[in-house]
């Protein structure tokens, strides 16, 4: 792991970040010779899953339609509760 003070990566921050970018190596950033922070490559966005659930598209070929679909439910089916 490359090591840099404070003050060379305030001077040189865009330098090292594409550096961190093109080799893939962290560097390590220290004050006083301490460790202050380490910069390390960003990991690789995964394209998420595409779920299809926008509106018709969703239930695509789930359902099937039977009879006239503008005619009130009562006139095709006799409900028990009606009877009584």
């Amino acid at each position: 792991m490359n090591t840099i003070t404070a003050e060379k990566f305030q001077a040189t921050c865009m330098a090292v970040l594409e550096q961190v970018r093109a080799t893939g190596q962290p560097v390590r950033i220290t004050l006083n010779g301490k460790p202050l922070a380490e910069i390390t490559p960003a990991a690789e966005e995964k394209a998420p899953k595409r779920k299809h659930v926008s509106g018709l598209g969703s239930m695509a070929h789930c359902t099937k339609i039977h009879g006239d679909i503008t005619v009130p439910s009562s006139e095709l089916v006799r409900w028990k509760a009606l009877d009584e």
